[in-house]
């Protein structure tokens, strides 16, 4: 057999790890590909966020669907610093038969020989090196001297997508949306576990994803990641919309009693009274004092006249999260322009509310006026 190793802290796994994979899988014809999670790395501090548990479940939700990319927690089950000397020795006394190939990106190689026993190294693989546009002539002399001093064998492939993990870090450490950057699996999952977040908000998720049920708080992390996108489309701090989307629905396990209590409503707006309790508890439970961000969790459910970016925000990924299906959520996901992305959510919720004939919120009709809305008996 052929097998490839691509080794690293995987803090998180992203697209360009994966595309490694493949590029690597297409051109030497391998027949699977261990993607070697590091307990401890040698060359570089552990960067914090995730525990080795979360990054191991992260890189098997990214090989999900790929029956020839492993998941090997070999390393995490070793003490002390994770070399690649010793598990490249265990890895070929548990597979004498295979043909190994240790995949690395070009910085990597460029540093080999100051590795722990690099001689040993390579006597039990080759060399697979990715190469990053622009560096073409710096790999080509750092494979060069590797074959020349340790006569061993090294393969240049050709680049792939440019990320890095600390971008992905960086991006959710800012709020900043990481769609397309990662596999949707993963996203999820980082959202749904606050790493590599702003501060204070981790603790926050830990305490909502106990407190909501589970489709609830699947439907927040929904939220979450459009309120991200929505921001970074429309120039609005992607932190005070981050924190929003997450404690937006943060009482919607109380009861219609303790809705009442909690509320200055009324029985016959209770389908929205959570609106008005989330942003009471988002202060007193989960120490949210941004009155623009307990603004927006009281409006996410009816608007009003005069909303800001990030009441509209809030508001919208409400709507057209990803797991929304009801009939119109398309056309309101493709209008780019908030202000009439809006409009058409208000319509449309207008338009349920009379036909399940509910109680149409006064503050929803000023936001309809408010926006350029015709007359609302017109609705249909």
């Amino acid at each position: 057999m052929r097998i490839g190793i691509l080794g690293g802290t995987f803090q998180p796994i992203h697209m360009g790890h994966l595309q490694m994979a493949l590029l690597a899988m297409e051109e030497l014809r391998l027949d699977c590909i261990h993607f070697m999670i590091d307990r401890i790395p040698p060359h570089k501090t552990a960067a914090r966020g995730a525990n080795s548990r979360q990054r191991l479940r992260m890189l098997r939700l990214a090989l999900n669907g790929h029956p020839n990319l492993i998941a090997n927690d070999m390393e995490l089950k070793r003490r002390g610093i994770s070399y690649t000397a010793d598990t490249l020795e265990q890895f070929a006394a548990q597979n004498p038969a295979a043909e190994v190939f240790f995949i690395i990106g070009s910085d990597m190689l460029r540093t080999f020989l100051s590795w722990k026993e690099p001689q040993r190294i390579t006597r039990y693989c080759s060399l697979v090196c990715i190469r990053r546009k622009g560096q073409e002539g710096m790999e080509n002399a750092a494979a060069s001297e590797i074959e020349r001093k340790l006569n061993a064998r090294v393969i240049l492939l050709r680049s792939v997508l440019e990320l890095s993990s600390s971008e992905i870090r960086s991006r959710l450490a800012s709020a900043l949306p990481i769609q397309g950057l990662v596999p949707p699996a993963v996203e999820d999952y980082i959202y749904s576990n606050g790493l590599y977040s702003p501060a204070g908000h981790k603790k926050r998720v830990r305490l909502l994803k106990a407190r909501l049920p589970h489709n609830r708080f699947y439907h927040t992390v929904g939220v979450m990641k459009t309120a991200v996108k929505l921001a970074n489309d429309n120039g609005v701090d992607g932190r005070a919309s981050l924190t929003a989307a997450l404690l937006h629905d943060c009482a919607k396990a109380l009861s219609c009693d303790d809705l009442l209590a909690l509320t200055s409503g009324e029985e016959r707006y209770l389908p929205v009274l959570h609106a008005e309790a989330g942003a009471i508890l988002a202060k007193k439970d989960y120490g949210v004092e941004d009155l623009a961000i307990l603004r927006a969790i009281r409006l996410h459910t009816t608007g009003d006249a005069g909303m800001t970016a990030l009441d509209k925000i809030i508001y919208l990924a409400d709507i057209i999260e990803p797991s929304r299906c009801f009939e119109g959520v398309e056309e309101i996901r493709a209008e780019s322009e908030l202000d009439k992305a809006i409009l058409l959510a208000l319509r449309r919720s207008i338009w349920y509310i009379k036909k399940k004939g509910g109680a149409l919120h006064p503050a929803t009709l000023r936001a309809y006026y408010d926006l350029g809305g015709t007359d609302e008996q017109q609705i249909r």
